[in-house]
């Protein structure tokens, strides 16, 4: 009688272990699914001012191309870039980090030089969303 007591002690303490173990890894489990729902992590340090002024300028070489690089029409009537014209930014603001669009609102006014006469690109051109592209590399798009 006192060996099927002490059996049934030993059953008890190894369900009681089991149980103790498939409860930690539920929590384990539950806790694991939760991070990988959160949302990504903030980004703590911004662009700083070179990185706005080089992704500004690409911005105006890509989207006043005939204010900002130097063109030569060909023999065959085509466009040639012969050169880049000097693109002057001024930051006025850099605002906080938007994360559900992950990117930086800034203020900006973005010009050419065009024969020694500054040239104010565009007169909404000063309102831009500085983010980085899949590779790492700082961008910006006008703000509409």
């Amino acid at each position: 009688m006192m060996e099927n007591r002490k059996t049934i002690l030993k059953i008890r303490m190894k369900v009681c272990i089991i149980v103790a173990l498939l409860c930690c890894l539920t929590i384990a489990y539950k806790a694991e699914a939760q991070s990988s729902r959160e949302k990504p992590q903030k980004q703590t340090s911004g662009p700083s001012d070179k990185a706005i002024k080089d992704a500004l300028t690409d911005l105006a070489y890509d989207k006043y191309p005939f204010e900002c690089l130097k063109l030569k029409k060909t023999s065959d009537g085509k466009m040639e870039i012969t050169g880049k014209r000097n693109v002057n930014v001024i930051i006025s603001e850099v605002g906080r980090f938007v994360e559900d669009g992950s990117y930086w609102p800034i203020k900006a006014s973005v010009s050419c030089d065009i024969g020694g006469t500054r040239m104010i690109l565009g007169p909404n051109f000063n309102k831009f969303k500085i983010y980085k592209d899949k590779e790492g590399n700082w961008k910006a798009e006008e703000m509409k």
